[in-house]
C-alpha cells in the first residue's frame, strides 16, 4: 500500500544514515584526537584505569626527578668523601716522614696543617642545595617510589645515612633536661673495697702442697719442710702477689700484722666482689682461718626510660671530673652507658661496667666502682639541643711536633724518656690517621653504594614510566588503520543512504501518475 502521509521507506533511510552519520562523528574523533576513548561517556571503566595510571605517570616524573636531586647530593658526598681520603693518605705520609729523628718536624707539621684545613673546606662545602651528607649521624630519605596496592598507594624511600667527616667536638647540650632521665644511686662512690683473705694459725712441720682459693683462682704454695707461720704467711702472698688471673681481676694483697694476708678490690673485681676464701692444706701441720666475702661497694646509674633523642646529652661527674655523652640518631639506653663506661675506666681511679638489670629485659644499667682509698662525689646531668663529636675530630688534635704541649709532663722527662714518649706519641699518630682513613674510606664506600642504588631507580623509574604510557595507549588510543577503514567504509554507506533517502522521496511522486 502506498500513502502520501507515511513514508515508511524514507524513514528506515533516515534511520540508517542518523546511525552512518553518528559512526561517522565517531572516526572524524578518534582521526582528530588519536584516541577512541577520549571521555568518560566513551568508556567509564576503561576511562577510568587510564586516568588512574596517568596520575602514577605524573608521580613517577616528579620522583625521577626527585631521585636525580637526591643522586647529586649522594655525587656531591661521595667525591668529599674521596676527596678527604686522598688528603688523609698524604698526611699518612707526612707522619710516617715524622718517624725519623733527622728530620725537621715542624715543617712537616706545617703540611699537616694545611692539609687539614684543605679537608675542612672540602666538608665544609660538600652541600647541594643547602643539604651537606658529610656533617651529622642523620638519616636522610629520597622518595623512591609509589607503591600502589588494592587499598591506595604509599611512598617508599631509599635511606641515606650521614657520615659525619667534620673535626667538630663534642659539645654538651644547653637545653633543657632529656626525657630519659639520668639518675645515680648514692651521691658518692664509697672506697675501694677491701677485707681479710687468710689469718694463718699453724706453721708448717712436714713437706707438702697447701692451696689458697680466692675469687675462684685456686694458688698452690709448695713446702719443702718445716716453715715457721710468719715464712709460711710470706710464701702465700708472694704467691698471691704473682698470680696475673687475680691481678687482672683487679686484686692487690698485702700483709696484715704477722700472719694475715687481705685484698683490695679494684677494676672488674670492685664492681663484682669476691667470695670468701678457702684454704686447703696437703703440707703438715699448716693451718689457716679463711677470711669472709668481700662485698663490692660499686654504685647504679640508670636510664629512666629509652625515649633518647639525637643531640640529648647525659653526664656523669665524679670527684670534679666530666663524663659526656651525645646520642647520635637512634641511639639506644645501652649506646649512652656505654659511652660513659668507656670514658670512666679511661680513669684509673674508677672502673664502670654496663650490665643488663635483668637477664633478657632489654635494660641497661651502669655499674661504677671506686677504685681509691676514698670516697669520690658522683653526680648527673641531663641536657638538650646536645652535638655529638665529628668523624674526623682526631685529626683535629693531630702534632708531630709540639710534644710539650701534646705530651704530659714531658718537659721533666730525661732525654731517652723524651725519645720514647715521641717516638710512643708517633706511632699513636699512626694508629690515629689509620682509623681515620679508614672512616673516610667508609663514608665514599657508603655513599658509592647508595648512589649506584638511586641510579639504578632511577633507570627502573625511566622505563616504568614507559611501559605505563605504553598501557595507557593500548587502552585510549585509536587504532588509525582501522579507523581509516572504518571512514571509507561509512563514505560508501552514506553515500549509499543518500541515495537511498532520494529514492525514497520520490515514491510519493509516483501516485500522480494514477491520476493523470
Amino acid at each position: 500500500m502506498s500513502s502520501i502521509l507515511t513514508n515508511n521507506g524514507a524513514m528506515v533511510a533516515l534511520q540508517t544514515m542518523r546511525q552512518i552519520n553518528r559512526g561517522m562523528e565517531t572516526v572524524q574523533d578518534q582521526i582528530s584526537t588519536g584516541m577512541k576513548i577520549g571521555s568518560a561517556k566513551d568508556n567509564s571503566a576503561t576511562w577510568a584505569i587510564s586516568k588512574v595510571m596517568e596520575s602514577d605517570v605524573t608521580g613517577f616524573r616528579a620522583i625521577r626527578e626527585n631521585i636525580a636531586l637526591g643522586s647529586s647530593t649522594v655525587n656531591v658526598a661521595r667525591n668529599a668523601a674521596e676527596t678527604s681520603t686522598k688528603l688523609l693518605t698524604e698526611i699518612k705520609e707526612k707522619i710516617v716522614q715524622a718517624q725519623e729523628d733527622n728530620v725537621d718536624r715542624g715543617k712537616i707539621q706545617e703540611d699537616i696543617n694545611q692539609l687539614r684545613g684543605q679537608i675542612e673546606t672540602v666538608v665544609n662545602s660538600a652541600q647541594f642545595n643547602g643539604l651537606s651528607l658529610v656533617n651529622g649521624y642523620e638519616r636522610e630519605q629520597v622518595l623512591s617510589s609509589l607503591d600502589r596496592s588494592a587499598t591506595g598507594v604509599s611512598p617508599n624511600s631509599i635511606s641515606v645515612v650521614k657520615q659525619d667527616l667534620t673535626m667538630r667536638a663534642e659539645q654538651f647540650g644547653s637545653g633543657a633536661a632529656v626525657d630519659a632521665d639520668l639518675s645515680v644511686s648514692a651521691a658518692t662512690l664509697g672506697a675501694a673495697p677491701s677485707g681479710a683473705v687468710a689469718t694463718f694459725t699453724g706453721a708448717v712441720t712436714g713437706a707438702g702442697t697447701a692451696t689458697l682459693t680466692v675469687a675462684g683462682v685456686a694458688v698452690d704454695v709448695e713446702f719443702a719442710g718445716a716453715t715457721p707461720l710468719g715464712d709460711t704467711r710470706d710464701a702465700f702472698l708472694t704467691a698471691l702477689q704473682g698470680n696475673a688471673e687475680l691481678a687482672d681481676l683487679g686484686i692487690t694483697f698485702t700483709a696484715t700484722g704477722g700472719d694475715g694476708i687481705s685484698a683490695a678490690l679494684s677494676g672488674e673485681s670492685a664492681l663484682d666482689g669476691i667470695g670468701a676464701s678457702a684454704f686447703a692444706a696437703g703440707a703438715t701441720g699448716a693451718t689457716a682461718t679463711a677470711g669472709g666475702a668481700i662485698a663490692s661497694t660499686a654504685e647504679t646509674v640508670s636510664i629512666a626510660n629509652e625515649t633518647i633523642r639525637n643531640g640529648d646529652s647525659f653526664r656523669v661527674t665524679i670527684d670534679g671530673n666530666d663524663y659526656d655523652a651525645v646520642a647520635k640518631p637512634g641511639a639506644s639506653q645501652q649506646d649512652i652507658l656505654g659511652a660513659l663506661a668507656e670514658q670512666i675506666n679511661a680513669s684509673a681511679d674508677t672502673s664502670a661496667r654496663v650490665a643488663e638489670t635483668v637477664p633478657g629485659s632489654g635494660q641497661f644499667e651502669l655499674l661504677v666502682a671506686n677504685n681509691t682509698g676514698g670516697g669520690l662525689a658522683v653526680a648527673v646531668e641531663t641536657a638538650q639541643g646536645g652535638a655529638t663529636e665529628g668523624g674526623l675530630r682526631a685529626l683535629a688534635n693531630l702534632d708531630v711536633a709540639n710534644f710539650s704541649d701534646t705530651i704530659d709532663g714531658f718537659a721533666a722527662m730525661s732525654a731517652d724518656e723524651q725519645r720514647d714518649a715521641i717516638r710512643a706519641s708517633l706511632e699513636g699518630a699512626i694508629t690515629d690517621i689509620e682509623g681515620l682513613i679508614q672512616s673516610s674510606i667508609d663514608a665514599a664506600s657508603e655513599f658509592g653504594s647508595v648512589q649506584k642504588r638511586l641510579d639504578i631507580q632511577s633507570d627502573f623509574v625511566g622505563n616504568l614510566i614507559d611501559s605505563l604510557r605504553s598501557g595507557i595507549g593500548a587502552l585510549v588510543d585509536a587504532d588509525m588503520e582501522e579507523a581509516s577503514a572504518r571512514l571509507q567504509a561509512l563514505q560508501v554507506q552514506q553515500q549509499l543512504g543518500i541515495q537511498a533517502l532520494t529514492i525514497a522521496n520520490q515514491q510519493p511522486q509516483n501516485i500522480l501518475a494514477l491520476f493523470r
